[in-house]
């Protein structure tokens, strides 16, 4: 993430705020306009969305961007499709998320994640953008099940059960290294995340109480790697695959843990883990609002994780 911070001189009284971010910054004023778009503007420490808008002397601007994020902007608009919904009722809304999104918007931008990608999806296909609720979240590059509610007693009650453990959740991840048990549990203490480091660290002194249970799916011998069914108990970030690097079992394409690993990958794996990497919200099993039985739903491979196993010999996988 890239970032400047400037506050507004005499000479600029008046200028539009991309106007002013040129005159007093390095940055064009095609690109200002660019990240004001983003989201990534914020005047008196308040997001603004207007390019527009006329700046007065001593105004304090902050500008935060990922070049990655602006380039978006010229490639697509609408990065979730109509086949990306996996479920729907009356009371929620099931996506099968990409890789790449943040489940919410983030410092330098508020227009390319899931909240807000979900909600263009309705009102481009279905005319109308009803008020969705997200009800968990997913890392920005791990793909699958994400559910949103569309009420706000639907909202309370996911919620509620979330948060009471009545939701099973499987992810499957693809690992490096060959686990000797074919099962085990994992409830290492986790500490928040490190913004510098962008992950968390097994604290046993401080960490909040964290449990995975694990079983391994397929073991691919010649290529040190191995398909892993993970069922999180507990919900702390990036839980699942800070427990599996604990355990020297990285995910594939993980670039915050067990990166050193990449370079193991055959060539035709590295491309496939340059994508994403190897962690897939498989399936949910919620309650319904109603009381009725509960409902599975499960989300398919994305492109690059099932490319991968398909090289390593897996056609199909039974849930």
């Amino acid at each position: 993430m890239e970032s400047v911070s400037l506050k507004v001189s005499k000479d600029c009284v008046g200028m539009r705020l991309d106007q002013a971010i040129a005159a007093e910054s390095e940055l064009s004023r095609g690109k200002a306009r660019k990240i004001i778009d983003l989201g990534g503007c914020y005047l008196n420490r308040k997001r603004i969305r207007r390019s527009s808008q006329p700046v007065k002397e001593a105004d304090k601007i902050q500008i935060y961007w990922r070049d990655e994020e602006l380039d978006r902007l010229k490639q697509i608009s609408q990065l979730l499709q109509p086949q990306d919904i996996i479920f729907e009722d009356a009371h929620v809304l099931a996506m099968n998320k990409p890789a790449g999104l943040p489940a919410q918007g983030t410092r330098t931008q508020d227009r390319f994640h899931m909240e807000a990608q979900v909600q263009s999806l309705m009102q481009s296909t279905r005319g109308r953008a009803p008020a969705l609720r997200m009800i968990h979240r997913l890392d920005r590059d791990t793909t699958g099940v994400m559910i949103f509610a569309k009420s706000k007693k639907a909202y309370q009650f996911y919620s509620e059960a979330f948060a009471q453990r009545k939701v099973e959740k499987e992810y499957h991840a693809l690992c490096h290294g060959i686990p000797s048990e074919e099962r085990w549990t994992q409830t290492e203490p986790l500490s928040k995340i490190h913004a510098s480091a962008g992950r968390v660290y097994v604290d046993f002194d401080q960490g909040l109480t964290a449990e995975t249970h694990f079983e391994v799916i397929t073991r691919f011998e010649e290529d040190q790697l191995t398909l892993i069914r993970c069922r999180p108990i507990t919900g702390r970030t990036h839980q699942i695959r800070a427990h599996l690097d604990y355990r020297n079992l990285p995910v594939v394409g993980d670039r915050n843990y067990g990166i050193d690993c990449f370079s193991s990958l055959r060539p035709t794996l590295q491309t496939f883990a340059k994508e994403q990497h190897m962690l897939h919200a498989r399936g949910l099993c919620i309650p319904y609002l109603r009381g009725e039985a509960s409902k599975k739903i499960v989300a398919i491979y994305p492109l690059a994780m099932a490319s991968t196993l398909e090289e390593l010999g897996v056609s199909t996988l039974k849930d």
